[in-house]
């Protein structure tokens, strides 16, 4: 039966909203608290007491009755009195014109044929529903039981003596109505199985199944929502409702209504569903628990609903919401293809809301083609929802190059697992946006193809591919011959590995560009964690050939890209004797790395990257040259006063292996002290780590009547990694012409070495102090 609606925004007299108040719902007659729903249908239930929401709306749905409602929160207190719900109110006065009263389908718990039968009900619960067929003068009429056990509310009459009442849409076509403008059935079989329907008077045959013909009168269903059930389609585990749900469809078009497939259970198909020249809008929806099922053994086709706009000219609307459709038997009878989902082509707007569709239990299942495939729209919009098992992909979008339609697809996030591809673009489009969607256990996760039909062309012309995750896929991401590609915010998880045999294949990209130029790759996450690393690599470029034209791929931007446990982290390969455009890697953090770039790398490319484990900063230009640079620095002052001995303030520890064997260390102190005839030495030195006051004297300053001093001090490998030269010697702070040769260091750099500043003082009654001190490292190979 139908649940009203009462809904308010909770508000103090002064007009201020009260957020989350505690709303009690009690029955007037009795006071008892009342059972709530969530919904119109009484499919979800809601507490009572519940809490509205923080802008202080609250509703909640109920069977027809009067109410008393609390509304209760810190310093706050409502009541409503007398409160009266009911469907009345949907009711309008011109449905209640002639002798037809009834305005809204029948709802009731059970049907009897006179008064007497239904004393056998009179123990039922308040709100328990009974139709009576003909209550003594030939009048079917609804009584509803009242709080008071056995009580019956008064009749509510459907119609008046032999007129606008049938108890099926067969029975509906010889019925005595009289003079009525409206014929309500009481089911589409049988009065109660949820197929009863309204027919309203019309002037001409409708070009759709939903009417009944009764005598030289034509009724039909003029609402713009009808249920499926309502055309004799209904949950079957043996019977196949084609005849039934191609009527139904048949209807949304030619009215552009909303069906709902409302049955709960699998409707089976022997075959597909198609519409053709759809040019105006409608909507197809499933309700909780309605399946489309292809039955196995029969002849299905190529898709369960093949809908088709004028060729080459796209037009029409058709929006499908949370259609959950079974495409694992979708072989043909002669067994050469499976059958996709939803097949869309030439339509200005497709839009599918929260799929369930599956196709088999593995990525290359043959039974199954694509869960949507659009061909040759304008826009196409998918979101959220899960397709599964498709042996093509999840979603097949493509433009088409004969009729020059370039479309934009956008896909949000949606879970794909184990398909072929997740999301596959082919033929040129204007966008392919992929944004915050789950794709696992698929061969390809996104996948723009070139066109198998000369002449070639790119598939699409942008793409965006923002904040998704890829896990357990043999690649992931695949764009061929697009220009200025967004992939941001991504994670490419375990790729390299068959989904469906479990085995490992070698040189297998997560991210290519092939014949793509120009791409902003940010922020994305390239990660082999629980998997053997099997030369996998994270970031791969080339250019392309097609129709004797070279797509040029390279001059991408790529920044704070993280990469974990990866082969190698970029490839920039050659083919047909040209290598891609040079491109900037910038800003990424490098762990557990085997290879940075490929011995093919462009000679112009640059990799500038944090090794993960030593903290230090490297610059890569093209396969082998390399340079680092890692910065510790503090503006925190270290003061030292009281003894005479050389004292360490501060120790810069620096990484074994990261100067390389032409590497350089860059120092820089600030230094403060006391005003006095006694003396402050300050000094930089290098060693050893360990070392301390004992390393090599870099550069060094005393002080008496002088506050302050900067210094500067380098030391830097001579093409080995025990040999250096350091500055020592030099007049003034580390600059400047020496009285002597450099000094001679032979630190073994591959070793833990340190920096150190120190100072001593000649009366312990003085002080010193390093102010501030900066050290950069550079790597040199």
């Amino acid at each position: 039966m139908p649940y009203s609606r009462w809904q308010a925004t909770i508000v103090r007299a002064n007009g201020d909203v009260v957020p989350n108040a505690q709303i009690n719902v009690y029955r007037e007659q009795g006071g008892a608290r009342q059972a709530l729903k969530a919904d119109y249908d009484g499919l979800a239930n809601k507490s009572n007491p519940f809490t509205a929401d923080s802008s202080g709306y609250a509703f909640f749905h109920a069977p027809a009755g009067r109410y008393r409602i609390v509304a209760t929160a810190d310093g706050f207190s409502q009541e409503w009195r007398q409160v009266p719900l009911g469907t009345a109110a949907a009711f309008d006065i011109d449905d209640l014109s002639g002798d037809l009263y009834l305005t809204e389908t029948v709802f009731y718990n059970v049907q009897v044929d006179t008064i007497s039968d239904r004393a056998a009900y009179d123990e039922e619960e308040e709100g328990f529903v009974v139709l009576v067929s003909d209550t003594g003068d030939g009048r079917a009429a609804l009584f509803t039981m009242t709080a008071d056990p056995g009580v019956w509310s008064d009749p509510a009459y459907l119609t008046v003596s032999g007129a606008g009442i049938a108890d099926t849409k067969a029975a509906a076509a010889t019925a005595n109505i009289g003079p009525a403008k409206r014929i309500t059935t009481l089911g589409y079989n049988s009065p109660g199985d949820g197929g009863g329907a309204e027919y309203d008077l019309v002037a001409t045959q409708p070009d759709h199944d939903g009417y009944v013909l009764n005598g030289s009168q034509y009724f039909a269903i003029t609402k713009l929502t009808a249920k499926a059930s309502q055309f004799g389609a209904f949950s079957s585990d043996t019977e196949v409702s084609h005849a039934q749900l191609q009527a139904a469809l048949d209807w949304a078009h030619a009215v552009g209504g909303c069906l709902i497939f409302d049955d709960n259970g699998p409707y089976q198909l022997g075959a597909g569903l198609a519409k053709g020249n759809i040019t105006n809008e409608f909507v197809l929806e499933w309700r909780p628990g309605a399946e489309l099922v292809l039955k196995q053994g029969e002849d299905v086709g190529d898709a369960v609903f093949d809908i088709r706009g004028p060729t080459g000219d796209p037009q029409g609307k058709v929006t499908f919401n949370a259609p959950k459709i079974d495409c694992q038997y979708g072989v043909t009878a002669s067994g050469d293809s499976g059958a996709s989902a939803i097949a869309a082509w030439y339509l200005d707007h497709l839009i599918v809301n929260e799929p369930d569709m599956y196709g088999g239990a593995t990525a290359d299942n043959a039974n199954s083609d694509s869960g949507v495939a659009a061909i040759g729209f304008n826009l196409l919009e998918v979101s959220g929802g899960i397709i599964r098992g498709f042996g093509d992909k999840a979603c097949y979008l493509s433009g088409n190059p004969v009729y020059g339609l370039r479309g934009s697809a956008i896909v949000r996030g949606l879970k794909a697992i184990n398909c072929q591809y997740g999301v596959g673009g082919h033929r040129e489009m204007e966008l392919l946006q992929v944004i915050g969607c789950n794709i696992e256990d698929c061969i390809s996760g996104v996948h723009t193809g070139w066109t198998n039909a000369a002449p070639q062309m790119a598939p699409a012309r942008r793409a965006e591919i923002i904040g998704n995750s890829f896990r357990n896929n043999l690649q992931c991401v695949d764009l061929r011959g697009i220009t200025r590609p967004v992939v941001n915010d991504n994670l490419f998880l375990d790729w390299g590995y068959h989904p469906t045999t479990g085995l490992k294949l070698t040189s297998v990209k997560a991210l290519s560009f092939v014949g793509a130029r120009g791409a902003t790759v940010n922020g994305n996450t390239f990660e082999m964690r629980d998997r053997a690393n099997v030369d996998q690599i994270a970031i791969h470029s080339r250019n392309e050939t097609q129709d004797a034209t070279l797509y040029t791929g390279g001059n991408h931007s790529a920044n704070d890209n993280v990469f974990r446990n990866v082969f190698r982290a970029v490839l920039e390969e050659e083919n047909l004797g040209v290598k891609p455009d040079p491109s900037l890697y910038l800003g990424c953090v490098m762990r557990d790395v085997t290879s940075i770039c490929s011995s093919s790398q462009n000679a112009s490319s640059i990799i500038e990257y944090t090794d993960f484990a030593t903290g230090v900063r490297k610059r890569r230009v093209g396969p082998t040259s390399e340079s680092a640079q890692s910065v510790i620095q503090s503006g925190v002052t270290v003061t030292h006063t009281g003894t005479t001995s050389e004292t360490v303030l501060i120790t810069v520890p620096i990484p074994a292996g990261a100067l390389g064997p032409n590497g350089g260390i860059r120092i820089m102190g600030m230094f403060a002290n006391n005003n006095s005839a006694g003396s402050k030495t300050h000094r930089i030195r290098w060693g050893a780590a360990g070392a301390g006051a004992s390393g090599v004297v870099m550069t060094q300053v005393s002080n008496t009547t002088s506050l302050s001093f900067k210094a500067m001090a380098d030391v830097f490998n001579k093409n080995a990694v025990n040999v250096q030269d350091v500055s020592i010697n030099q007049t003034t702070g580390g600059w400047g012409p020496g009285a002597g040769a450099f000094g001679s260091g032979t630190v073994n750099t591959n070793l833990a070495s340190e920096i150190v500043f120190t100072v001593q003082l000649s009366d312990g009654a003085d002080n010193a102090s390093v102010r501030a001190y900066r050290v950069e490292v550079f790597y040199g190979s």
